[in-house]
């Protein structure tokens, strides 16, 4: 592998709304204990008008609110998550600008006209991959998105993918141990 690679980056709208699909992909264990929490109160309420069983009128409304509170989580991750991705990548006009990335051993560098950024590995406190691209994240809630069709080809990918394997955590999603 050469000293430093030099990867020529342009993000997209699509790029934006992956990363936050891939961002709130942790969150789903709330919603499949959401999901399982109405399938409950669905047997509840069932029993209650098919079996003519006794259920309080406090546990329904608990159920009732509750179902209303997922059907609201699945409204906006389907809708309202993407109509503000598009939105806040058009606000953000960083986003939309061309830059490189390059790394070496020691660190990664972003560039463009505006601003240069060099991050040490040690910065980045995990990384997750999608179909699509890699985050770093500085955070837990900032990072820097790499699309993988910039890269020349999958073996790239694959390489790049060893090196956060190597430089920030050996499995994807997990934290970095301490150091």
């Amino acid at each position: 592998m050469p000293d430093q690679i030099v990867l020529h980056v342009q993000l997209t709208q699509e790029d934006y709304l992956a990363a936050n699909m891939t961002f709130i992909r942790w969150k789903r264990m709330l919603l499949r204990l959401s999901l399982a929490t109405a399938a409950i109160a669905f047997i509840f309420i069932a029993a209650y008008f098919g079996g003519g069983a006794h259920i309080p009128e406090t546990a329904l409304n608990f159920m009732g609110i509750w179902f209303l509170f997922v059907v609201g989580i699945l409204v906006g991750i389907r809708f309202l998550l993407p109509w503000r991705s598009r939105r806040i990548f058009k606000q953000q006009k960083g986003l939309q600008r061309p830059h490189t990335i390059t790394w070496n051993d020691n660190c990664m560098t972003y560039e463009s006209e505006q601003a240069t950024a060099r991050t040490p590995w040690t910065d980045f406190i995990l990384w997750r991959e999608n179909d699509v691209l890699f985050m770093l994240y500085f955070s837990e809630v900032m990072f820097r998105m790499i699309p993988k069709r910039a890269f020349l080809g999958e073996d790239s990918v694959t390489s790049f993918r060893e090196l956060l394997r190597n430089k920030i955590s050996s499995t994807e999603g997990r934290k970095r141990t301490s150091e």
